[in-house]
């Protein structure tokens, strides 16, 4: 095939860390096979090698400006703000096109393995990246790019992930046309922004099973016939970790992107269009956009935000909460509206439970009585919420006009001597009730029947008084739950129809049905695992990193404190469909609208 070589300039790029980048540029344009052009990402790889005569390279002066920013915070209103307008400062002072687009490292400052990527083409175009490591063996990433105007293909705005720091990352940007014609634009970029080593790529490991040959021997063969689903995976960070961090890996464990937290504590990432939320700390929510731009920031002075969040019925966001107003904590749902950020209390659950909170005493002032970990929405105006203090899933109904707890299940001894015990489930079958409810989450059963459903969850197995560990190993859970029958009031009833064995968890981990497949984490040991809808293993994911060390007297407090070589703290994993957030699975082309014929009739006239 005929490529005609030409020396490209990549002219613009900005540094908030005071960190140097060397920028070498190159491209050619081609027109694809007919046969290649097939709508896949893969279908627009090509093999050109650029003349070596033809590169060159630039070395960027690093504007300082940004530098005193970021003392005012990452997320905050006035340093987003003072950079959007940086940003847009230069794209008004200048042009910027395919062969000179602008490129700006992390600008916001929400992801270390990013750049910001800007320019416009006279034609409308769909456009992809991918990231190579020429000196490192990681394999490519990338993506078609989502288009972040919604009106035209002819602006060209988005952010690249999957950089691997300390390595040169090649990035090759592919313009397609409406008739399949590609254009290829290349730079190199390379920073010192080091990502501790150890968590840039983790073990995989396959899962296997001894299977019985004919011969009577023995054969290592793959636990399962299937491979991960597409995605990342999202690592949420524990107090024991060096620094806090959102980490996102890639099917083959390498990390992608980086997100930075206020403090630990974050179990939960919510996406929704163009934003994913997620509290930054115990006092802030955000919402971020997929340029890596934080354009939400909710506060409010009554509450703290808890461990657990979901959408509702109307994707506003849930979120368990402490009124700060009152002793107690862990014990309210709030609702946050995601248009104006404006935050409801819609459950205090003292009110639903005021003769068994009234028994449980303070401690230095404070009232953790329920200790609410986890919530999901059911259907409509129900949700489910679960407490480690009592290893109680509590049902409540109306959930936004006088909510009532619909059933329970758990222990009942726990709520004795109060009228509470009346709202537990009836045991269908014959189970060990679950012990140490670290999650719990949602699935439909019957569509006509909304109170009739399925509550996964993962318990750690522990004692009710949690001061021994019962055995080391961990349980996944499904109930079938109905609580239908005999009208409003009735108790309900719970039937135990899926158990799996699991590796140790500690106060943490997690369980998630990702399509259909589990994906299972376990704090105690830093691994995750993503199993077939069969419960077989397809791949285990493990990583090692330093832990921050402590004095005598915080390793006395701690039962479990890590030893030096312990693997890195997180509280929760999960995996996610980033396509149409982070990037689309087709090339998507925007056409501008016609302008408006010439003499045609106004509509103010």
């Amino acid at each position: 095939m005929k490529k005609t070589n030409i020396i490209l300039i990549l002219i613009a790029m900005l540094s908030l860390l005071g960190l140097g980048a060397v920028v070498l540029f190159f491209g050619d344009t081609e027109k694809l096979p007919e046969q290649n052009n097939t709508g896949t990402l893969e279908d627009y790889q090509d093999n050109y090698i650029a003349d070596e005569n033809m590169n060159k390279e630039i070395v960027v002066k690093v504007e300082e400006e940004f530098a005193e920013a970021s003392e005012i915070g990452i997320y905050t209103a006035e340093f987003q703000s003072l950079v959007r307008e940086k940003i847009n400062g230069l794209i008004s002072a200048n042009t910027y096109t395919e062969d000179h687009p602008l490129v700006i490292y992390n600008p916001f400052l929400t992801n270390s393995q990013s750049l910001y990527v800007y320019f416009e083409t006279e034609e409308a175009y769909a456009v992809s990246y991918s990231v190579h490591t020429p000196e490192a063996d990681y394999e490519d990433f990338g993506a078609f790019t989502v288009p972040h105007r919604p009106d035209t293909s002819k602006v060209h705005e988005f952010q690249v992930i999957g950089l691997i720091p300390g390595e040169t990352n090649m990035i090759t940007l592919r313009l397609m046309d409406v008739n399949g014609v590609v254009k290829i634009r290349r730079f190199y970029f390379y920073n010192e922004n080091a990502v501790a080593a150890s968590t840039i790529e983790l073990k995989t490991e396959q899962g296997t099973k001894e299977v019985e040959n004919e011969d009577k021997t023995f054969s290592t063969v793959p636990a399962s016939n299937e491979q991960v689903a597409e995605g990342m995976f999202v690592v949420y960070p524990a107090a024991n970790e060096v620094s806090p961090y959102l980490r996102f890996y890639d099917n083959d464990g390498v990390q992608r992107c980086e997100i930075p937290l206020e403090t630990y504590g974050t179990k939960r990432m919510l996406i929704l269009d163009d934003l994913i939320f997620f509290k930054v700390s115990a006092e802030k929510f955000v919402g971020i956009n997929r340029l890596g731009e934080v354009v939400k920031i909710i506060t409010d002075e009554n509450y703290s935000f808890g461990d657990d969040y979901c959408f509702d019925k109307n994707n506003d966001i849930l979120v368990l909460a402490s009124d700060k107003r009152q002793a107690s904590v862990d014990d309210c749902i709030i609702r946050i509206n995601r248009v104006t950020s404006e935050i409801t209390e819609l459950v205090d659950l003292g009110d639903l439970l005021p003769e068994y909170k009234v028994k449980c005493e303070k401690k230095d002032g404070v009232q953790d009585w329920l200790s609410l970990n986890s919530i999901a929405l059911v259907e409509g105006n129900r949700v489910m919420v679960s407490g480690d203090k009592t290893d109680t899933i509590i049902k409540i109904r109306r959930l936004y006009n006088d909510p009532k707890i619909t059933f329970m299940i758990g222990n009942p001894e726990e709520f004795k001597n109060t009228p509470y015990t009346t709202l537990f489930a009836q045991e269908d079958n014959e189970f060990e009730m679950h012990h140490g409810l670290n999650m719990i989450t949602y699935q439909p059963y019957d569509l006509i029947r909304e109170t009739r459903h399925y509550i996964c969850l993962l318990h750690n197995n522990e004692d009710f008084e949690y001061e021994k560990r019962q055995e080391h190993y961990a349980y996944y859970y499904r109930y079938l739950v109905d609580d239908a029958e005999g009208g409003e009031d009735a108790q309900g009833s719970v039937r135990l129809v899926d158990s799996f064995v699991l590796p140790e968890v500690g106060d943490n981990g997690s369980i998630q049905w990702y399509g259909d497949h589990l994906l299972f984490a376990t704090d105690k040991k830093a691994e995750f695992y993503e199993y077939d809808n069969e419960f077989q293993l397809i791949t285990k994911y493990s990583y090692k990193e330093p832990v921050v060390e402590k004095t005598e007297e915080e390793k006395e407090q701690e039962e479990d404190y890590p030893p030096a070589d312990a693997t890195v703290a997180f509280l929760r994993v999960e995996k996610f469909d980033f396509t149409g957030y982070y990037y689309n699975e087709e090339p998507v082309i925007i056409q501008p609208a016609e302008t408006e014929l010439e003499g045609a009739e106004s509509e103010n006239e």
